[in-house]
């Protein structure tokens, strides 16, 4: 019987409520608004962004619950979803650095960057943020294993398809929610085998295999171009070591990547954008490329490099 189950449906098992949905939008757009456009300017650069940003929520969730209320214009609820999450993430990711900034003097020693410790605070942000969640609400590890079963049956007999079903296993495993509170759309699939290639034709199989090589080359791009762009700052500033290009790209890597993802679980979770809609493989490259310029533009300005955008 596990073996034939079907696809779960995010929104029914997590019961959400568009009235509710829409509220939470406005409260977290109004809540980040605040602290943008409050806490100090620790970047000329990126000030008129910031500035910008904050509005930007305020009007983008505005138009939002207009479009809820009426019944002739719910394609704008698709169409600023990436100005949505964008700011969200951008502003997310200036927090940490006005963090790192009012923090830098405190660490005498390795004399790190702002920067760089913006990044780690928003790395380490984001980390404690899914723990703390998890253990407040205990439902993140549940959507994540419902998540992975779907891909799981959309690549049945395929590499991924038995990564996706082992990942949604070890995410029900460690879940906080007790099995006696599982939802019965996630309970068989601790029992699911994985199915063996010989049940899926050559041609699926040859489909997946080229569509999770394209897939892993995609996300190795993504990451690479954090390392390329400290890599060129650092070659424009002799004194950037190979160990700073290591650490700033990775961490800028982590640091926006994470907060998407996060935010596709939150706004997926409680607000009125599904889960497919929020970061397609192509708008997902087009965040971090974004978030990517913006925190690159900033770095120049630090090193006293001038940057053409």
């Amino acid at each position: 019987m596990s073996s034939l189950m079907t696809h779960i449906t995010l929104e029914e098992l997590l019961n959400i409520e568009k009235d509710a949905a829409i509220d939470y939008e406005i409260t977290f757009a109004a809540l980040l608004a605040t602290a943008l456009l409050t806490i100090p300017n620790v970047s000329p650069i990126l000030h008129p962004i910031v500035v910008g940003s904050a509005f930007l929520l305020l009007v983008v969730t505005l138009i939002r619950r207009m479009a809820f209320l009426n019944p002739y214009s719910k394609d704008l609820l698709g169409r600023t979803t990436p100005p949505l999450v964008i700011s969200t993430a951008f502003g997310l990711l200036y927090i940490g650095l006005v963090f790192g900034t009012f923090t830098q003097s405190y660490i005498p020693i390795i004399e790190p960057r702002s920067s760089t410790l913006g990044l780690l605070y928003t790395v380490v942000f984001v980390l404690g943020s899914v723990l703390l969640y998890e253990a407040v609400f205990r439902d993140f590890f549940l959507l994540i294993a419902a998540f992975a079963y779907n891909n799981h049956l959309d690549h049945r007999g395929t590499l991924l398809g038995r990564i996706a079903l082992q990942l949604s296993q070890k995410s029900l495993a460690t879940s906080l929610l007790p099995e006696s509170e599982w939802p019965e759309e996630v309970q068989e699939i601790p029992s699911v085998n994985r199915p063996s290639p010989s049940d899926v034709s050559l041609r699926d199989r040859v489909v997946n295999v080229i569509g999770t090589f394209l897939g892993a080359a995609v996300i190795i791009l993504i990451f690479a171009l954090a390392f390329a762009g400290f890599y060129f700052l650092a070659a424009m500033v002799a004194s950037q070591s190979l160990l700073s290009v290591i650490i700033d790209g990775a961490l800028l890597a982590i640091a926006v990547n994470f907060l998407i993802v996060s935010l596709r679980f939150l706004y997926g979770r409680y607000g009125q954008t599904p889960y497919t809609e929020i970061a397609r493989p192509k708008r997902y490259t087009y965040f971090s490329l974004i978030l990517y310029a913006l925190y690159f533009a900033h770095v120049g300005f630090e090193l006293g490099i001038s940057l053409p955008f």
